[in-house]
C-alpha cells in the first residue's frame, strides 16, 4: 500500500513539473514582461523579459513576495495596491528601478485562476509620446513609485 502511495505521488509530482516547465515556455514565448502572482503577491512565475525588466538574473524573481523587492517604505502601498485586487479587474502603477528607470505596471485578474493576479511591466512611456501629458499610469506612492530592491 505505501508503495503505491509513493509511486502515484512520484507521477503527481512529475506531471506538475511538466505543468511548470509548459507555464514557463509559455511565458518565455511573450516580448511582454509578465509575472504570475498570487493573491499575496508572491511570484508564483515570471518570463525572461519581467527579470530583465526588473534588473534580476533569471530565476531569482520565482516564489519571492512583490512587497519584498520594493523598500520598506513602499510596502504598505503595494499592499494596498494587491488589497484592491479583491474588488477591482485591474490596477496600474509606476515603479522605479534601482537604476533609475521608469516602468509602468498594470495587475490584472487572470481569468483562469482562483485569486491569480497577473503583473504586467512595461518601459514608461516618454511624457512627448503622451502628447505631453503625464506618462504612465499613476505612481502607488507620490511623487514616484517605488524601487525594487536590487
Amino acid at each position: 500500500r505505501q508503495e503505491e502511495e509513493l509511486a502515484r505521488y512520484r507521477r503527481e509530482a512529475a506531471a506538475l513539473a511538466e505543468n511548470r516547465q509548459l507555464l514557463q515556455s509559455l511565458l518565455d514565448s511573450r516580448d511582454e514582461a509578465l509575472c504570475l502572482l498570487d493573491a499575496e503577491g508572491q511570484v508564483l512565475a515570471a518570463n525572461r523579459a519581467a527579470h530583465r525588466s526588473l534588473g534580476r538574473e533569471h530565476g531569482h524573481l520565482d516564489g519571492r513576495s512583490l512587497v519584498d523587492l520594493v523598500p520598506q517604505a513602499q510596502r504598505p502601498a503595494l499592499q494596498a495596491a494587491l488589497e484592491r485586487m479583491e474588488d477591482a479587474e485591474s490596477d496600474a502603477f509606476a515603479l522605479i528601478r534601482d537604476d533609475g528607470a521608469h516602468l509602468d505596471a498594470r495587475l490584472s485578474r487572470w481569468s483562469e485562476g482562483d485569486g491569480l493576479i497577473v503583473l504586467a511591466i512595461a518601459e514608461a512611456r516618454a511624457p512627448e509620446a503622451a502628447g505631453g501629458a503625464q506618462a504612465g499610469p499613476p505612481a502607488l506612492d507620490p511623487p514616484g513609485g517605488f524601487a525594487a530592491s536590487g
